[in-house]
């Protein structure tokens, strides 16, 4: 074999175990469809490939499946907590992933979660500190996380920060508001906040994506 082919075999080999092994993937997570039950309260339901979910305002879980008896769960909420606005899903290493606001009416803050794929047990759950979740982004064997003025880092083996920035809300001019998904662009994490009507500026921050480092804020 010649010595071009060998190194154009070499680069294919290393694509595909770079694929298989999920690394260097990015994918993020999807939108539970929302069941409006009561003010500030939201039930939610939503499918992967092999089970159906709904889960109650009050972080009550029911899977199904065609070939499986219903498995009842619970996200273990607060007593005066409940589920609103939006819940976003993944399937990670045959485990559920959860991401999710909860309010007990004068208060939010976020939460994200790893259940066991068997069993639905909690195998970690980890605070999202503060309101206005945003969409989340798997990275590997890490997610990003968002909320009103924070972005995170999460390991999705142990459920611990690798790396966090909070109180980013500018009171001034409402920048960082809530984020869309956030994207990884070589070494760098982009979070763009959610385009605001009465901003003509989208703020951004820079972040560098191994040590969290704050490349550049622009708001």
């Amino acid at each position: 074999m010649r010595r071009n082919e060998i190194t154009v075999l070499f680069i294919l080999v290393l694509l595909l175990t770079t694929s298989a092994s999920g690394q260097e993937i990015s994918r993020s997570f999807s939108v539970a469809k929302s069941l409006p039950d009561q003010v500030g309260s939201t039930d939610f339901e939503f499918s992967t490939a092999t089970h159906s979910y709904k889960i109650s305002h009050q972080g009550k879980g029911l899977r199904g499946s065609s070939n499986e008896t219903p498995l009842s769960f619970s996200l273990r909420l607060d007593k005066a907590d409940h589920l609103t606005r939006s819940l976003y899903y993944a399937e990670y290493q045959g485990d559920l992933l959860l991401l999710g606001e909860v309010s007990d009416h004068e208060y939010g803050s976020g939460f994200i979660v790893r259940l066991d794929g068997r069993t639905l047990q909690i195998k970690w759950k980890q605070i999202v500190s503060g309101f206005n979740i945003g969409p989340g982004l798997i990275d590997g064997s890490s997610a990003y996380v968002t909320a009103i003025g924070f972005i995170g880092k999460v390991s999705l083996k142990t459920g611990a920060y690798a790396w966090l920035h909070k109180d980013l809300y500018r009171q001034s001019n409402s920048a960082f508001n809530s984020f869309e998904i956030p994207e990884v662009i070589g070494n760098i994490v982009v979070f763009r906040e959610i385009a605001f009507y009465l901003r003509k500026k989208i703020a951004i921050i820079r972040v560098e994506r191994w040590k969290g480092k704050i490349i550049s804020l622009d708001t």
